[in-house]
């Protein structure tokens, strides 16, 4: 069990998705949101945040746009769409060009996005885990 609260970006252009969202997960996790991506990044800015969630279908930036800087600026972020379109080509750019962990789908389903993002966090702890060991191992070999 982690010590302090993991934090969570949500971006959606839609205020009552952030408030449901930030309503349903603010007891487990530290929820941050934003209605934009320009907003986004104003909070990357400042704030270490562990998983990023973004609505795909947003004005002036869409989520894909919002990725595709995100993943080169914090490569360590755990990133995740999601949205009420499927528009495959659009998740297949987000996977390959992005390195997206999860996309999902709306209307959410609080246990689904839950055990997604417990499984993202834990992904991420083992990847930090491997590259501290990475780093050890190649200070013993010098």
């Amino acid at each position: 069990m982690q010590t302090s609260l993991s934090k969570i970006l949500y971006v959606d252009d839609e205020s009552i998705n952030l408030r449901s969202f930030k309503s349903l997960f603010r007891r487990k996790y530290q929820v941050f949101t934003a209605l934009s991506g320009a907003e986004a990044l104003e909070i990357l800015e400042i704030e270490s945040i562990d998983i990023l969630v973004t609505d795909q279908m947003m004005p002036n930036m869409t989520g894909l746009e919002l990725l595709k800087i995100v993943s080169k600026e914090y490569p360590e972020m755990m990133l995740m769409i999601l949205t009420g379109y499927s528009e495959m080509s659009v998740i297949k750019e987000a996977i390959n060009e992005c390195g997206v962990y999860s996309y999902l789908n709306k209307p959410w389903e609080k246990e689904l996005l839950e055990r997604t993002f417990d499984r993202a966090l834990e992904h991420q702890k083992l990847i930090r885990e491997r590259e501290m060991m990475i780093v050890a191992l190649n200070e013993h070999n010098e």
